[in-house]
């Protein structure tokens, strides 16, 4: 539900889409041309992404410095280690220069830590509301997914529907947080750029990379042209971020949408099942011969589904 400028509301569902990690708005942009909603989709960029910076509040990102939590081992493309290209395994920082402190001004590199994920989803929050939006759908790619999680836990009264595409409600575990280091250390060894254009062809099912040679090399540059040092702040956002299967358990009523790749390797399958087992008022669709970005790897069928949760949601609110 959106207000107009003199404070009257329009009765329509907004769709938000949140993008995923070292994405854009741009990310969403070819499907979201193509759903159909009744009401408003709207596409922010997520601090750190696109137009948007991450806030300066006087704290310095953990990875800026040379004292930045880092795995043994060195690592090269040519290891055949592509679990560790993959959104939800990855640490980064393209910059050369890793001079610098952990802390700085009035807040610890730990508050950013355990904040990382609240302070996305706070200037999400604050963008819809200079947007004028009241009530919103909101749906979630990768990382996207769990800003939207957060959002669900500040401002649950707001929310008329949440779905996590291509995402989960987990916490990393150790091995997770290991891999992300490991990761760090590649994007050292090689640079940002090489390792992003190593990055993006990871997230699609092989059987997908000639059909979507135009689209990667897209996204490989929207993922290039970030900021190393955002990215960063990203990163470590996911690292630590927090669980959030009990609250999406104990909103029962609440309309939730899960959408998943048989071929995912970040989010793989046979390991979903255990969570998404609890939860109530689920609409689960499973993407055929898809890995991790359904939206561009199968676009038509996406639209529909869309649709489908559309309807889903509207029935709920009846």
């Amino acid at each position: 539900m959106m207000k107009k400028t003199d404070g009257r509301r329009i009765s329509t569902t907004v769709l938000v889409l949140l993008h995923g990690f070292s994405g854009s708005r741009a990310s969403w942009l070819p499907l979201a041309n193509q759903i159909s909603w009744n009401g408003p989709v709207l596409i922010p960029d997520l601090a750190g992404s696109g137009a948007e910076v991450w806030p300066d509040w006087g704290v310095a990102s953990a990875f800026d410095g040379r004292n930045a939590p880092m795995a043994s081992g060195g690592l090269s493309l040519d290891d055949g280690n592509l679990d560790l290209l993959h959104s939800d395994s990855l640490g980064v920082d393209g910059s050369k220069n890793m001079e610098g402190s952990c802390e700085v001004g009035s807040k610890s590199a730990e508050w950013l830590l355990d904040s990382g994920m609240g302070i996305m989803a706070q200037a999400v929050e604050a963008w819809l509301d200079a947007q004028g939006v009241d009530s919103f759908v909101v749906v979630g790619h990768s990382m996207g997914g769990y800003v939207a999680l957060e959002l669900l836990s500040r401002i649950p009264h707001r929310i008329a529907g949440l779905g996590l595409f291509h995402s989960h409600p987990l916490a990393d575990d150790e091995e997770k947080r290991n891999n992300r280091r490991r990761s760090l250390n590649l994007i050292r060894e090689v640079g940002h750029t090489r390792f992003m254009d190593a990055f993006v062809p990871a997230l699609f099912a092989p059987a997908n990379l000639e059909s979507c040679s135009d689209r990667i090399q897209e996204l490989r540059a929207i993922a290039s042209n970030q900021s190393p040092q955002n990215i960063c702040r990203q990163i470590e956002a996911m690292m630590h971020r927090k669980e959030r299967l009990n609250l999406l358990l104990a909103h029962r009523s609440l309309p939730k949408w899960v959408v998943l790749g048989d071929q995912d390797p970040v989010i793989p399958l046979a390991g979903a099942w255990d969570w998404m087992a609890g939860l109530d008022n689920l609409q689960l669709d499973i993407l055929p011969n898809t890995a991790h970005m359904g939206m561009d790897e199968c676009p038509l069928h996406c639209v529909g589904l869309f649709e489908e949760f559309n309807n889903f949601v509207n029935r709920a609110q009846k």
